[in-house]
């Protein structure tokens, strides 16, 4: 039933299905991995530019603590999926475009599909590694964004989500020869 003031009362129709949602359980393969990292790009490398021209300070010292977080997180032993999420999410947040948020986090979690990374069978200097890698490209996203560089921004952020893709499609590479 819904109501309207003058009118009365209706019966409503369904409210409307969430028109698209990806899941963690929708991951099942590195393949679909690699489809939501593909649409990851098409809306997070430009929604990065906005935020370098629009972020405010606190937006800017949102991500910094999200990515500190981050490297808490995986220094301590976890996967900084979460943490991971939560700074790509202040990227978006920093946009002051709501859209950009409700979209993301649609995806939850399946945004950062860090259970294919497989951090706990690397070794500490892997894990290391890893994390050094993974928050230098953070740090350039981040940079770029706070000097307001547009272009940088997204060429930063381009370059993270495709260096990750080519992590993924060695991962997959890795499995088809294991």
């Amino acid at each position: 039933m819904t109501t309207r003031q003058g009118l009365g009362a209706f019966v409503a129709k369904d409210p409307m299905p969430k028109i698209f949602s990806v899941l963690p359980d929708d991951l099942e393969s590195i393949d679909e991995v690699l489809r939501v990292l593909e649409l990851r790009m098409g809306i997070e490398v430009e929604a990065t530019g906005l935020a370098a021209e629009r972020r405010s300070e606190a937006a800017l010292a949102q991500m910094g603590a999200k990515l500190d977080a981050l490297e808490t997180a995986v220094r301590a032993g976890g996967s900084g999926s979460e943490e991971d999420f939560g700074f790509h999410r202040a990227i978006l947040a920093a946009t002051q475009n709501p859209n950009f948020t409700r979209l993301f986090d649609t995806f939850g979690s399946a945004m950062i599909p860090r259970q294919w990374t497989r951090l706990d069978r690397m070794t500490e200097a892997e894990r290391e590694k890893y994390l050094d890698r993974m928050q230098r490209e953070h740090r350039a996203i981040l940079g770029a964004i706070e000097a307001r560089d547009v272009n940088a921004a997204r060429r930063a952020m381009r370059s993270h989500l495709t260096k990750s893709y080519a992590r993924f499609e060695d991962l997959r590479d890795k499995a088809v020869h294991d």
